[in-house]
């Protein structure tokens, strides 16, 4: 399939295995057998974009003429030269294929609303490979990547995480349903520790500037102190000078009435 979201084609193996490749023409770097499985299945939704129709019309024309345009990958013949095959004697012959040209980093889908308040079911689809989440509405939401549950809030993974996955009668689909599930719960667990971090880091800005606005009333306090005990020292120094005053005048006044 085509991801709208990533703009990268999607392969899904038997297995589980999922490799993305950023372009169409990097799907024929897989081994020709691969390519040729392509071209015997139909594109999940092709309809959905330009670019998902024209490569399945493509891929479904040269799967059968050939690959005359596009060449897949032909696996090479190599002859060992120390390891011996026990029934010929000969050199131990082994088939050598490149690695495809696929995406090793891919990015998570944002996080989307709460969508899942009509919430009904989910369940594994063997045909597609794909997990539904349907709605009371009979609305599907469909993944085919189990790591596409992040682009889910907490109040989503919680629903998502109290209701698992169906797998079929028997437990026919267990093996394949069981990385969705365990994405729902590496998702919640991831999200649930970031809040809890969030909470801390919140917490920690809060006593920071109630200390600060502690040691900021302190210090005006202790200020005002300062301010005030100079004040009564002046008071203090001038109250035995002014008491010397009426000394001075009262012996001036005695040497100047003397001479009469």
């Amino acid at each position: 399939m085509y991801n709208n979201f990533r703009g990268m084609f999607v392969v899904k193996h038997r297995g589980g295995v999922i490799q993305y490749f950023k372009t169409g023409y990097d799907l024929f770097s897989l081994p020709r057998w691969d390519v040729r499985e392509l071209g015997r299945l139909d594109m999940l939704n092709p309809d959905s974009t330009i670019i998902g129709a024209d490569f399945e019309r493509i891929i479904a024309k040269e799967f059968n003429k050939g690959f005359q345009v596009f060449k897949p990958q032909r696996p090479r013949r190599r002859v060992s030269k120390t390891t011996r095959d026990p029934i010929t004697g000969k050199g131990k012959v082994t088939w050598v294929i490149n690695p495809a040209k696929v995406v090793t980093r891919i990015m998570l889908p944002s996080e989307v609303p709460v969508c899942l308040n009509n919430f009904n079911k989910s369940f594994y689809d063997s045909q597609t490979g794909e997990a539904v989440i349907r709605s009371n509405t009979n609305e599907d939401i469909k993944m085919l990547d189990p790591m596409d549950v992040f682009m889910f809030g907490l109040s989503d993974l919680n629903v998502l995480n109290a209701n698992r996955i169906h797998v079929g009668a028997g437990n026919a689909n267990l093996e394949e349903a069981t990385p969705f599930q365990r994405a729902v719960e590496r998702a919640w667990k991831i999200k649930h520790d970031m809040l809890d971090i969030i909470d801390k880091i919140e917490k920690k800005k809060e006593a920071a500037e109630a200390k600060k606005k502690e040691e900021a009333r302190k210090k005006k306090k202790l200020d005002k102190k300062k301010d005030k005990s100079p004040s009564k020292t002046r008071e203090s120094s001038s109250t035995p000078h002014e008491e010397q005053q009426p000394l001075a005048s009262s012996t001036y006044g005695a040497t100047s009435e003397d001479p009469c």
